[in-house]
């Protein structure tokens, strides 16, 4: 008979978060339901691992600990240092925040009576509701592509949100309605672009409703997304938070931040990733490099550590070190013009410029509209004493700069 074990010890962070869910009534067996993961290399969702296995993992404590955050004293939730970004007060002592609370109750109870009785009066509810949040004729909540992290309450009375704040306001309010939202990760919008991105998923009638402001649509027809856990959305949370840390000057900030992001979702490889990226910027190569290999670790098929590895060795002239996680990285991802434009430096590095020219050649059949890859392929040609090539590589760089100075 295999005993039940907990895989943490006494006095951490997780065994306080794990007592208190003990508190609220949840059995070992009940926390003990797996873990799902996003594969961000694979753009999509991962099997859940650990179900039922007697042995309670970090992340499914974090699981039933995100889901009933808003459930558990101030104490135990400040074990993140804040509050859930998804839960709104019942009520509220700032007027414009209560009025704010008021509106949306008003337009639940509304939204109900006129669809009460309906066969699929949750849907509508639902319609409704996202109708209320983002059109002008209600609360008229602006979209802004930016990063910050502001919860529920500052949205409504901000009245803006990026993508993920998006989730936090619809899950607060549908909540309020008796309705679940989930996050979602978009790897590849509706419109083909690949700019990654969280969504709000309803599920009804075995559908699932991709509610996205940024594509005006409840019912957004996404080509690529998986869902996520509020655990690994929470993590996102923090991930951005270090982000935001870092481009403000406060190294020590972004660092704790990100490890909170990693003990909340030790699965997701951006989070070593853009730790080491930061450690990077401040001249902590030896730490940023452990990052990155720790991004590889967690994610071998994952290709954004190998490119911030080989740009590591290629910022410090290691052209040889710098060829290793680069064809790594080529042979698991070989139309990554990234990786080609990096790889092509490498050998023009060690003064190989026939094979410089092979890569960068395949860079630009990939992408023709980047002028930097004109302005190095110039410079491989005039190595090769190729000058007419090198002369019309630099005339085409400056016609794209010039576009791209006109555009803006």
């Amino acid at each position: 008979m295999v005993k039940e074990r907990l895989d943490f010890n006494q006095g951490t962070d997780v065994y306080r978060a794990y007592e208190a869910l003990t508190r609220l009534g949840y059995s070992f067996a009940s926390l003990d339901s797996g873990c799902s993961r996003v594969s961000y290399s694979s753009q999509s969702a991962a099997a859940t691992s650990g179900s039922g296995d007697k042995v309670l993992k970090t992340c499914e404590v974090w699981n039933k600990f995100s889901d009933q955050s808003s459930g558990l004293s101030s104490t135990v939730r400040s074990l993140f240092g804040e509050a859930e970004t998804w839960a709104l007060p019942t009520k509220s002592s700032d007027k414009s925040l209560q009025a704010q609370l008021q509106s949306i109750d008003n337009e639940i109870k509304r939204l109900r009576k006129v669809h009460h009785g309906a066969q699929d009066e949750d849907l509508k509810v639902a319609k409704g509701l996202y109708q209320f949040l983002v059109s002008p004729t209600g609360l008229a909540i602006s979209s802004v592509d930016d990063i910050s992290e502001n919860s529920a309450s500052e949205i409504l009375i901000q009245n803006r949100a990026n993508c993920s704040e998006y989730f936090s306001i619809f899950r607060a309010v549908f909540n309020r309605a008796g309705l679940t939202v989930n996050p979602v990760f978009v790897f590849e919008s509706a419109t083909g672009d690949k700019k990654a991105h969280v969504a709000s998923a309803f599920q009804y009638g075995g559908k699932t409703y991709l509610m996205d402001s940024f594509y005006n649509g409840f019912d957004t027809p996404h080509r690529r997304w998986a869902l996520l856990s509020l655990r690994e959305f929470w993590a996102w949370h923090f991930n951005n938070e270090g982000l935001m840390a870092e481009k403000a000057g406060k190294i020590a900030q972004a660092e704790k931040h990100f490890q909170r992001a990693a003990d909340l979702d030790p699965d997701n490889p951006w989070i070593p990733n853009n730790l080491g990226q930061v450690l990077a910027g401040t001249g902590r190569k030896d730490e940023a490099k452990a990052a990155f290999q720790k991004s590889i670790s967690v994610d071998g098929q994952f290709i954004e550590p190998y490119i911030s590895l080989g740009a590591l060795y290629l910022n410090a002239s290691k052209w040889k070190e710098a060829l290793v996680p680069l064809t790594q990285g080529y042979a698991i991802q070989s139309n990554e013009g990234r990786i080609l434009y990096n790889l092509a430096s490498a050998h023009f590095g060690l003064g190989e410029y026939q094979k410089s020219l092979g890569f960068i050649q395949k860079a630009i059949l990939l992408n023709s509209n980047i002028a930097d890859y004109f302005i190095f392929r110039a410079d491989v040609f005039s190595k090769l004493n190729r000058s007419q090539e090198a002369q019309k590589d630099r005339a085409e760089a400056q016609r794209l700069q010039n576009n791209s100075s006109s555009d803006d």
